[in-house]
């Protein structure tokens, strides 16, 4: 999209209204996928307004307690950090929380 930030990779349509679409790894920081690799599109709705994060894949949707919220680790990137909110703990591995408003800061307020 002509002067839209680096993080947009363009809009689509979903069910008649405009869907903003944000690639998740350039907002992040981290490294850029080759163009016809796999992603996946997760739709949130923040602020009355619809956007796509574009993602690796969806392994499992789950509800998660914000009371189980452990503090970010100290030894985290920069990036992520900067965007996370807590980690949750499962058996088998950990899940860093990230901040919708934290992501989407660098987007325009809806008027």
């Amino acid at each position: 999209m002509p002067l839209a930030s680096a993080e947009i990779a363009g809009n689509l349509n979903l069910r008649g209204r405009i869907v903003t679409t944000i690639d998740l790894r350039k907002r992040l920081g981290l490294q850029v996928l080759e163009p016809d690799a796999p992603c996946m599109s997760l739709v949130t709705e923040h602020g009355q307004e619809l956007y796509a994060l574009l993602v690796d894949k969806v392994l499992e949707v789950v509800s998660v307690p914000t009371a189980g919220l452990a503090a970010l680790p100290p030894n985290l990137t920069s990036s992520w950090s900067r965007f996370g909110t807590g980690v949750h703990r499962f058996s088998d591995g950990l899940m860093i929380m990230l901040d919708i408003t934290k992501v989407l800061a660098f987007m325009p307020k809806a008027a």
